[in-house]
């Protein structure tokens, strides 16, 4: 009877593999996620993750819609477009509250002004750079489509390479690679931040209540990784070293100091202001978010038990 009691409580059946996407090795969002696996947080809390690099927000949708990930981890903006189609989609935490993204152009254009009539290169049409293109280049006066044309490029070392070769004009960039094609020579437009959630950790509410034990190991592991990216410097810049695959002292400096979680700290709680932000830039090209409410897009329920339990604030003692 001990030994079918066993074998039947939730966490020795629960899963002991998660396949998780991300947008990618080379920006921010997924930063976190790549050191709480170069750490062996991951195995520490009973789990293998597999890192699965998947560029766009469409096909990283698919993959979660088919099973063929378990969890993705990247900008809400096409989840939240699946939510409003009646997907059964959910946030679960989110790594970043305001947008940090580069306008990176040639240095001859001078402002956000010179690109009227000019091309700007996104990754895929309906994805966060789509979406932020349009926000900024709004917000400086200039429309889409009528004032300069959006083309879909694809990743950033593309769009790197077709700035510099001229074949579009400018396109927007996370603070890594933003600093790599500084390096090499382009330019970079100030703009103002603006409230922005991104870097959320997206989940299916049917795999949430089957595998609640696995998603509640998941968010142990993540919360240890951030405790180490918080207190472990050296440690992180050599696992992003190796991840990375970069040995750039300068850039990874960089690329640690100016990362979100510094400013976020030990709990990945939305701002709620940066989550309406982020649906009022929507609105324009996605009328029906309108009708989305910002706490309804979360289950915090997970994370909150593990903050009560005292969990993350003994990470730090």
């Amino acid at each position: 009877m001990f030994l079918f009691w066993f074998a039947c409580a939730p966490w020795a059946l629960a899963k002991d593999r998660l396949r998780v996407s991300i947008a990618g090795f080379d920006g921010t969002t997924e930063m976190v996620l790549a050191v709480t696996q170069g750490a062996g947080l991951f195995e520490k809390n009973g789990l293998k993750v597999e890192l699965i690099a998947i560029a766009g927000a469409a096909p990283s949708t698919s993959a979660l819609v088919n099973g063929d990930v378990d969890i993705d981890v990247r900008s809400p903006v096409n989840a939240a477009v699946a939510m409003l189609n009646g997907l059964d989609f959910t946030f679960l935490a989110t790594a970043q509250n305001y947008l940090d993204y580069i306008i990176v152009t040639r240095p001859e254009i001078k402002g956000i002004s010179d690109l009227k009539g000019k091309k700007v290169g996104i990754v895929r049409f309906g994805g966060k750079t789509d979406l932020l293109v349009r926000y900024l280049f709004r917000r400086q006066g200039l429309e889409p489509v009528k004032d300069f044309a959006i083309l879909q490029v694809g990743p950033s070392t593309a769009r790197v390479a077709i700035v510099q070769s001229g074949g579009i004009d400018a396109t927007v960039l996370s603070p890594p690679q933003a600093h790599t094609a500084l390096k090499a020579g382009l330019k970079a437009i100030d703009v103002p931040n603006a409230p922005f959630f991104q870097g959320v950790v997206i989940a299916r509410k049917k795999f949430i209540q089957e595998e609640r034990p696995t998603v509640d190991r998941f968010l142990r592991s993540y919360l240890d990784g951030i405790h180490f990216f918080l207190t472990r410097k050296e440690e992180t810049l050599g696992i992003l070293s190796r991840v990375y695959r970069v040995n750039d002292r300068e850039w990874l400096d960089y690329v640690y100091r100016t990362h979100q979680q510094h400013q976020i700290g030990r709990k990945p709680y939305p701002d709620w202001e940066a989550v309406q932000a982020t649906l009022d830039m929507m609105a324009p090209d996605t009328p029906g978010v309108k009708k989305l409410k910002p706490k309804e897009l979360f289950d915090l329920s997970l994370l909150e038990e593990l903050d009560r339990s005292g969990f993350i604030d003994r990470l730090y003692k």
